[in-house]
């Protein structure tokens, strides 16, 4: 309850001390802008005054080209009293509004200071460690997850990368070596034939032709041995 009060009367304070401040400098605003005018209107005043002590110097009247001047120097002087307190009202604003701006930036800087405590109260190093073991889990798992995603469905599809690369590397040795028994058998067939006489295409025809008249003159033979023992 007593909390509640001060808390209250506390604000309530703040709330009064910000409505004068700004009154305040409301109010040296407002004055600094009447003695500006009223500077100007003295400077009109001068000017005409000095124009009146001209012009009666020309007629010379002295007298009243006197009393111009005195009347001018008066309002010089009031001028000079009005400029001065324009300066003092704006020292006076000037330091109104610093003072102000320190105490607004000193609220801020204490709402900071709350804010992060609150912040820090709720957070510490234990959690800040569960939380990220738990973002480290998650990934984890998103990562299982897309693995699972991208392999292939069925087990018959499945081919081993290993088994392939094996098999790729018999075949290829199996080529190799029919390339070198074919390479052999021809060089054994050419060096074969270096050994053998060169024999004509033409002689080996003759001889295979006389070699059939052979065979049909037996079979000849044969048959009239056959006719004569029928007979």
């Amino acid at each position: 309850m007593w909390k509640s009060l001060w808390g209250a009367s506390t604000e309530e304070k703040q709330k009064k001390q910000k409505e004068s401040t700004k009154s305040a400098i409301i109010d040296l605003r407002g004055q600094i802008q009447l003695l500006t005018k009223k500077q100007t209107h003295l400077e009109q005043q001068i000017d005409e005054l000095r124009d009146k002590a001209k012009a009666y110097m020309q007629k010379k009247n002295t007298n009243m080209a006197k009393i111009q001047l005195k009347k001018s120097k008066m309002l010089e002087n009031e001028m000079t009293k009005s400029l001065q307190q324009i300066e003092n009202l704006e020292m006076q604003l000037f330091t109104i509004e610093n003072a102000n701006l320190n105490l607004e930036t000193v609220k801020a800087i204490g709402k900071a200071n709350s804010a992060m405590k609150e912040i820090s109260s709720s957070m510490n190093i234990d959690k800040v460690e569960d939380t990220m073991d738990e973002v480290r889990e998650n990934m984890d798992m998103n990562e299982e997850i897309s693995e699972a995603l991208t392999r292939p469905i069925g087990g018959s599809t499945y081919v081993d990368e290993d088994e392939l690369e094996d098999e790729l590397a018999d075949l290829m040795l199996e080529d190799e070596t029919e390339k070198l028994e074919k390479n052999v058998g021809n060089s054994v067939i050419e060096n074969t034939n270096s050994f053998l006489p060169n024999v004509p295409l033409s002689d080996l025809s003759t001889k295979q032709h006389t070699e059939e008249e052979e065979e049909d003159e037996d079979e000849l033979a044969l048959k009239a041995l056959q006719a004569e023992m029928d007979l």
